[in-house]
């Protein structure tokens, strides 16, 4: 049964990613230190630092946990967050922030629509110039080249939506082959892989 997210985790999760804001690109993620996160997590009230080593330790573990789990559930999502995973880096010194996958997936979901409707705006303002007759007053051939973006603006969007639904099919075999593996997964990265946001639980 899925755990009703709390305002703590979703507080956190809120802080966390204010002060470390994700790049805006999957493939450059943003490099916390392992020493900043400690020093956000003790500003936060997390945990303290003036506590022995394997307490900070499992502090900040739980700590980075809880931030996955909150950054990934469907509350947060409602609240207009992006969702995002922190994973560790190499030698464990710093953490990698990204969106996720899924993320990832539904902002470029929404690049067909948006794109559409930015060609469409000016192919009707490159239709109003052909109507308008004014289109005879420009050389010929930019004329021509007018008229072949209006005609190909159907089979751009077309030729967008198959690259989209291209992708999501990759998404879903990649997925597939990663559960049929089982992975060893010690930092939860491919959980957040599998895992869609309603299926997550608070941890």
């Amino acid at each position: 049964m899925v755990k009703r997210m709390g305002t703590i985790t979703l507080s956190m999760v809120a802080n966390f990613i204010q002060q470390f804001p994700l790049s805006g690109n999957i493939d450059k993620p943003t490099v916390v230190k392992v020493t900043q996160f400690d020093t956000w997590a003790a500003s936060m009230g997390y945990y303290s630092l003036s506590s022995d080593r394997d307490t900070i330790v499992n502090s900040r573990n739980f700590t980075r946990k809880r931030i996955n789990y909150g950054a990934c559930h469907k509350a947060w999502r409602d609240l207009g967050g992006d969702a995002y995973h922190v994973r560790v880096g190499i030698h464990g010194q710093t953490y990698l922030v990204q969106p996720t996958l899924e993320a990832f997936d539904q902002k470029v979901q929404k690049l067909p629509a948006q794109i559409a409707s930015i060609t469409k705006t000016k192919c009707d303002a490159l239709e109003a110039l052909v109507i308008s007759g004014d289109l005879k007053k420009l050389p010929q051939a930019l004329q021509l080249r007018i008229i072949l973006y209006n005609s190909s603006q159907p089979r751009f969007n077309r030729d967008i939506l198959h690259l989209i639904t291209e992708r999501q099919r990759e998404l879903a075999m990649i997925k597939n082959q990663v559960r049929s593996i089982s992975p060893l997964d010690e930092n939860g990265i491919f959980q957040a892989l599998l895992t869609t946001p309603d299926e997550l639980e608070e941890g």
